[in-house]
């Protein structure tokens, strides 16, 4: 079974992708016109809280103990998986 560590350091890269990705959107939002980036900034704000909780989940499971529990695991996996799925999402509407 992977060590918290190991779990926690690969999460983390995981987690700096999906946050470089919100960054660049947030830069495709600011070129788009007035009209469309308040609801573009929406979304991104959506984005923003979703990465959060992510990010909370993550803390979670480096305080847990030396083993990271299967629960833990699929709880933030779920998170994630829902980011990246609300990413995609994002992309193609913009």
């Amino acid at each position: 079974m992977q060590t918290r560590e190991d779990y926690v350091a690969k999460a983390k890269d995981q987690l700096d992708v999906l946050n470089a990705e919100i960054d660049e959107l947030e830069a495709k939002v600011e070129a788009a016109s007035d009209e469309a980036k308040e609801a573009y900034q929406v979304q991104v704000a959506q984005l923003r809280g979703e990465y959060e909780n992510l990010k909370d989940k993550l803390a979670d499971v480096r305080e847990a103990g030396e083993e990271v529990g299967e629960d833990m695991r699929e709880d933030v996996k779920d998170v994630y998986t829902a980011l990246t799925s609300s990413i995609n999402y994002f992309k193609s509407q913009l």
